[in-house]
């Protein structure tokens, strides 16, 4: 108010330090609302980072994309949008987990799902088992490899 009543140098300057101030604090809420693909434990919920996600055509079962996830467990596809499959692997882990909401692929490829993808801003949670040291799973229904990858 004071800049518009007495303008001078200082109100100015000070009117500008408090539309930075407060631009600092509202830019980072703005961001919030970005939506990442999330690779997650499904016995803690805690996201698993740099896990090995391969993205397929489910018309010809071609490789389309394969990324590893971020140190928070994140990733994103910019491809076109459409329906995909998804594999997974991460050493501990098992994939797909029964937590998972996504329809399994029907073909050869059993332990992938269906997911339909956008570019950018995909907001999808994946569910792997952890799976124990000896091999079997933790829920102890059989004996799975560390990664269908050979890794």
């Amino acid at each position: 108010i004071s800049m518009f009543v007495a303008i001078s140098f200082l109100n100015v300057v000070v009117f500008i330090i408090y539309l930075i101030s407060l631009a600092i604090l509202i830019l980072p809420r703005l961001n919030r609302g970005q939506k990442y693909c999330s690779v997650i434990n499904a016995q803690n919920n805690l996201r698993i980072p740099y896990a090995q996600v391969k993205i397929f055509d489910p018309k010809d079962w071609h490789l389309v994309d394969s990324q590893v996830t971020s140190y928070t467990g994140q990733f994103d596809f910019f491809g076109e949008d459409g329906e995909y499959g998804i594999l997974i692997a991460a050493r501990g882990y098992k994939f797909p987990s029964s937590k998972n909401k996504y329809p399994l692929a029907k073909n050869k490829y059993s332990s992938m799902v269906l997911v339909n993808l956008k570019k950018g801003g995909n907001k999808v949670d994946l569910y792997l088992d952890p799976i124990d040291e000896g091999g079997a799973d933790v829920q102890g229904s059989g004996i799975n490899l560390a990664s269908p990858f050979g890794g």
